[in-house]
């Protein structure tokens, strides 16, 4: 027992926490990546060769052979991934755009892990201003850094919403110290990556500032980004196409309530939108006016995947929100509420795995095993994992896990909503990073050990041949 105590303390990560732990990460770093990444990645590369002015129209030219494959992202997300790839072009390792090298891919997952690390830090600013304890904030940090769903849009997954998560996070961090128009602009930049924070933005902004002038500048800096990537890609047809017509914003359209006399309909998001901007206003700064930003950030980030098809890395966003209105809780249930989060990320994973939709780009479809000179045969076995709990009524189990994961969603709006008011006082000088610990390594395990369980199953023949 004292050795345990003296391997993994209480009180603090140890040694063995930083190699184990540092192991599973660099494991799904190289082991898994959804293959958008190799397509973004290869866009990117048409802002170092040919005209940044005329960088959607190259991307469907040589990317998209001229077809109607086209650069989906606003171009922010491409000219960052450029700059980071910059030195292989000084270095001659990379001539042209006409075709991607797969260690790239590698390298692109390399910049979405330092901005994740980097989130990190502003996420500790932000829990600093609740508290200046820092054993506090270091503890809540390294709750966000291992929350289960946040690991694995970063590490298994591989997608690029960490950089709006990141101005994200840095925006609401000004808003808490009031600085209204620097977060405004901060803002701003989120959504020239994608467009979820504008839920976040408007009311977190109706809340903090009342004055209709000062309103009015924080909008246009807000707007200020944008237009200025409008002005620069509006003109091109294929930006027009494949950005502002993008078919993923139709989400927003598919949920709604139908009035068959008038041919209208009431769209579910823009109507709790508007509900949640108009209470925002309405809403006075008390005392405890940053536990009730809080919630508005957790508010923002949730309730429109309540409501929309949502791709399994957009629930990234929803991570710093959830993280932090849990450790400004009671101290004492902050245990449980990381044992709900577990269940949550059962059911992301479940979902996502069963449905249909995603077999071809979750899943095994995610494991590249080039690097481990492994045979792989493909499979979709990893789905018959969760299914097998339902047995005959397999065929509905996509749906029962999204209606559960929607009900922990739920959960985190309802349960938190009662304290938003209330101040906890953190009196401990120490906290169990045992919590830390099972939110990491169980929440990794949950898509590692039905994923190593499939690979072995389909593959046990070539396995065996290794030896």
């Amino acid at each position: 027992m004292e050795t345990n105590k003296r391997i993994f303390p209480s009180y603090q990560l140890s040694v063995a926490d930083y190699i184990i732990g540092g192991a599973l990460l660099l494991f799904c770093f190289f082991a898994f990546y959804e293959p958008d990444l190799n397509t973004t990645g290869w866009n990117s590369l048409n802002f170092l060769y040919g005209s940044p002015l005329d960088f959607y129209e190259n991307c469907k030219k040589i990317q998209g052979r001229g077809t109607y494959l086209l650069a989906n992202y606003p171009p922010s997300l491409f000219a960052t991934f450029a700059l980071w790839f910059y030195p292989f072009k000084l270095l001659g390792l990379i001539k042209s755009p006409l075709y991607f090298p797969a260690y790239l891919a590698y390298w692109m997952k390399a910049l979405t892990s330092l901005v994740y690390a980097a989130t990190g830090l502003v996420f500790y600013r932000v829990t600093q201003c609740y508290n200046q304890n820092k054993k506090w904030g270091v503890y809540a940090t390294w709750l966000w850094l291992t929350t289960p769903i946040a690991v694995c849009s970063q590490f298994i997954y591989a997608q690029y919403d960490i950089f709006y998560v990141f101005f994200t996070v840095i925006g609401f961090l000004f808003f808490l110290r009031k600085r209204i128009f620097l977060a405004s602009f901060i803002f701003g930049l989120a959504i020239t990556f994608k467009y979820f924070p504008i839920v976040i933005f408007l009311p977190l902004l109706l809340f903090f500032e009342k004055n209709i002038f000062r309103l009015i500048l924080a909008i246009f800096l807000f707007a200020i980004p944008m237009f200025i990537m409008q002005k620069l890609y509006g003109h091109s047809p294929a930006y027009i196409l494949g950005v502002l017509r993008f078919g993923v914003i139709y989400y927003l359209f598919t949920t709604h309530i139908d009035f068959f006399a008038y041919e209208v309909k009431v769209y579910y998001i823009f109507l709790i939108f508007s509900l949640l901007c108009c209470y925002c206003y309405y809403l006075d700064f008390t005392g405890n006016y940053k536990k009730v930003a809080s919630y508005i950030l957790l508010f923002g980030s949730i309730f429109p995947f309540l409501f929309l098809f949502w791709h399994p890395n957009w629930l990234l966003l929803s991570t710093p929100g959830i993280i932090l209105t849990t450790v400004l809780g009671k101290q004492d249930r902050v245990a449980r509420l990381l044992l709900i989060d577990l269940f949550g990320m059962f059911c992301f994973i479940a979902y996502n795995v069963t449905l249909k939709a995603y077999q071809n780009i979750f899943d095994l479809a995610l494991f590249h095993p080039d690097l481990f000179h492994i045979p792989f045969k493909f499979s979709f076995n990893m789905a018959n994992f969760f299914e097998k709990f339902f047995g005959e009524y397999k065929i509905f189990s996509w749906n029962i896990y999204f209606s559960l994961f929607l009900g922990y969603l739920i959960f985190q709006l309802v349960i938190k909503y009662k304290s938003m008011n209330i101040v906890y006082i953190k009196k401990s000088k120490n906290y169990l990073y045992r919590d830390v610990r099972i939110n990491y390594y169980m929440g990794i395990s949950i898509f590692l050990i039905p994923a190593i369980f499939s690979f072995i199953t389909n593959n046990h023949a070539n396995i065996a041949g290794l030896f």
